[in-house]
């Protein structure tokens, strides 16, 4: 009988945790990037590969901030693109 109950508290702790979760994720990938782009000979490649994907994928250029921190696994595609813009212009300065 309590089985409901139980269900509905753990389903309510996991909604709750999300944002925890998807934080650490989201630094994960971030961590993940930083060091695709490290040892990649041509970081500018990303720059060109997340467009691509932003556009094919149809994501969302620009999602409001509480949306990202709630919902979101992976850093939002803006911010993928300036982290590989950034790595580029620091192997090639223009």
């Amino acid at each position: 009988a309590a089985l409901p109950l139980v269900l509905l508290i753990l389903v309510t702790l996991v909604y709750l945790s999300a944002p925890v979760t998807n934080g650490f994720s989201r630094w994960e990938e971030h961590q993940a990037d930083a060091y695709g782009l490290r040892l990649t000979p041509a970081p500018c490649a990303a720059v060109a590969s997340f467009v691509r994907e932003e556009r094919t994928d149809l994501i969302y250029p620009d999602p409001p901030g509480w949306m990202v921190w709630w919902f979101f696994n992976h850093p939002d595609q803006r911010e993928r693109i300036n982290f590989a813009r950034q790595a580029c212009l620091a192997v090639r300065p223009q």
